[in-house]
């Protein structure tokens, strides 16, 4: 599906799409988180090398000013500061919009 929309030949691009589905306080919720990156020439980066390395470097950064504290194996959505990741990849110029359906 995807072959007619993004051809081989065209802008580098990254699409990230997250659907979570669940309960907050006994209530049904859906919420979408969408990505779509296309990267930044002018600093001669791709749109998977910023999302690879953005995320990264901002979980490094917020672990060394004791914003994130657990220890081990646990999953991010546990321990990283959701509302202030999502700032710190807006402030990079990563678009991540967010539905409620």
């Amino acid at each position: 599906l995807l072959a007619d929309k993004l051809p081989r030949d065209g802008k580098d691009c990254v699409l990230v799409r997250v659907v979570l589905e669940g309960k907050k306080n006994g209530i049904a919720r859906r919420v979408q988180y969408q990505i779509v990156d296309h990267g930044d020439a002018a600093q001669g980066l791709t749109a998977m090398m910023r999302l690879t390395s953005y995320p990264i470097s901002v979980i490094a950064q917020m672990m060394s000013a004791g914003e994130i504290t657990g220890k081990g194996a646990i999953p991010q959505e546990r321990c990283v500061p959701a509302e202030k990741f999502i700032g710190e990849l807006r402030a990079r110029s990563i678009g991540i919009e967010i539905t409620e359906l």
